[in-house]
């Protein structure tokens, strides 16, 4: 089975990105331009996801509620997120827990 395309899936209606993607070891998709700024819970979403690269940096996240294991175990993730307002946030238990080559700066 080859590649599939979901980089222009219409997700704009998702409030639920819980898991999403979790155990994905090697997926490779372009997600910039989804549009996820009704999503409230991406607890997991890419979990373990080692090879995951897409950058993310443009992603509305601010009625995000839930971010636990977001990121847990990207190895390679490295999307800057500097412009994230996640001020409606809970929760971010274990969000970047071994990403050995995340360094955005999130302050």
């Amino acid at each position: 089975m080859g590649k599939i395309d979901i980089s222009l899936w219409d997700v704009s209606n998702g409030k639920y990105f819980k898991s999403m993607f979790s155990g994905c070891k090697n997926l490779e998709c372009d997600l910039s331009k989804w549009d996820v700024s009704n999503g409230e819970t991406f607890s997991g979403m890419f979990f373990n996801c080692e090879n995951f690269t897409s950058d993310l940096s443009n992603w509305d996240v601010s009625k995000g509620v839930y971010f636990e294991n977001m990121f847990s175990g990207c190895l390679k993730f490295t999307s800057d997120l500097s412009k994230w307002r996640v001020g409606a946030a809970k929760s971010f238990l274990y969000m970047f827990h071994n990403c050995r080559k995340f360094t955005s700066d999130l302050s």
